[in-house]
């Protein structure tokens, strides 16, 4: 049976000022295996990681301006574990912060996909 994704596309107001924005991207629950595709635009700035990120400087404020953040992969279960699969997204130094948290429990070996987009604005 197919789980359902990690789905988020929204927009993110950014500060006109010199102040950097930047990303979290935690993956939690024992026995979670990520893989996953980071860009921003069509510039792939992390490709194929397996660790969660903290802190990750996207850019300045009016540097984002126009441009859209994806994350595409998945996180697979491993077999002999929780079977909780979790991610919290978070994005900070803008107009507001985001933090999005999401769950999931999946069969034993199961993945969800992760698809997440961040339009950046003035």
């Amino acid at each position: 049976m197919a789980n359902d994704p990690f789905v988020y596309d929204n927009f993110y107001k950014i500060n006109t000022d010199d102040d950097q924005v930047t990303l979290d991207l935690i993956f939690g629950g024992l026995g979670q295996s990520v893989d996953y595709v980071l860009a921003l635009d069509d510039v792939i700035k992390i490709d194929h990681s397996k660790i969660s990120i903290q802190d990750y400087t996207l850019g300045k404020g009016p540097d984002l301006a126009g441009k859209t953040l994806t994350v595409s992969g998945n996180i697979q279960d491993m077999p002999a574990t929780s079977h909780d699969i979790t991610l919290i997204l978070r994005i900070k130094g803008g107009a507001t912060n985001i933090e999005q948290s999401y769950a999931g429990e999946v069969s034993p070996g199961d993945n969800i996909d992760i698809s997440l987009a961040v339009h950046f604005y003035k």
